[in-house]
């Protein structure tokens, strides 16, 4: 095995900064970094995610379903925690899919598209 730590970071290439701001910031509050053409968060204790403006507006639109990174999971420690995160989704007014349980898996999770098509998932282990 590789001696890493961890996924130190993820780098999204986004069509629109100003609107992936406003969406970012009403998920998780003021990035720790941004300018006009980045911003970032840090996410747990050691992964960071950037976001940055694409070069090619002409790009394809984002498909979950293409070959490619399907979606994005963050994990939450438990059902109440899961819960927290619904109801600031919903004072947000962030369109979520709303608790549902994995029928692989067994997890606790909600989904989420942010304004470029990308899928969030937040989870939770075991289901409760």
């Amino acid at each position: 095995m590789l001696p890493t730590l961890s996924i130190d970071h993820l780098v999204f290439r986004v069509r629109d900064i100003p609107a992936s701001k406003t969406f970012y910031r009403a998920l998780f509050g003021e990035p720790v970094f941004e300018n006009e053409d980045i911003f970032l968060y840090k996410i747990g204790t050691a992964t960071r995610l950037f976001f940055t403006k694409a070069t090619s507006p002409a790009s394809t639109p984002y498909d979950k379903e293409h070959v490619g990174l399907n979606h994005i999971a963050l994990g939450v420690e438990s059902l109440p925690h899961l819960e927290q995160i619904l109801g600031h989704l919903q004072t947000a007014g962030i369109p979520n899919s709303g608790i549902g349980i994995d029928p692989h898996g067994k997890q606790n999770y909600i989904w989420l598209n942010d304004p470029n098509g990308f899928r969030i998932e937040f989870y939770c282990t075991p289901a409760e």
